[in-house]
């Protein structure tokens, strides 16, 4: 399986800086969940697993993230490099 790198976050200081502390590991965790399953072909329930997330809240937050990285070109490249470098 895909080992990832260990992310660490600062204890937030107020409500504010951990409400974005929690959306940034949202979108990450449906950046990673798009690269695996739809890109390299990880099944749904395996990253859902993984995720620590039923199969359901996975497929949605993947296909969400498909929407917004139709309209944002920084997250389609941080898709494309992010694939790239787990295919290495």
């Amino acid at each position: 399986m895909l080992l990832l790198k260990e992310i660490t976050l600062a204890e937030p200081k107020n409500q504010l800086d951990r409400n974005n502390a929690v959306r940034q590991v949202s979108q990450s965790r449906a950046l990673v969940g798009y690269v695996l399953i739809r890109r390299l072909g990880y099944k749904l329930k395996d990253v859902a697993k993984c995720l620590g997330r039923d199969a359901a809240t996975v497929s949605s937050l993947v296909s969400r993230f498909a929407v917004r990285m139709s309209e944002n070109e920084t997250l389609r490249k941080q898709t494309a490099r992010l694939a790239a470098d787990c295919q290495e």
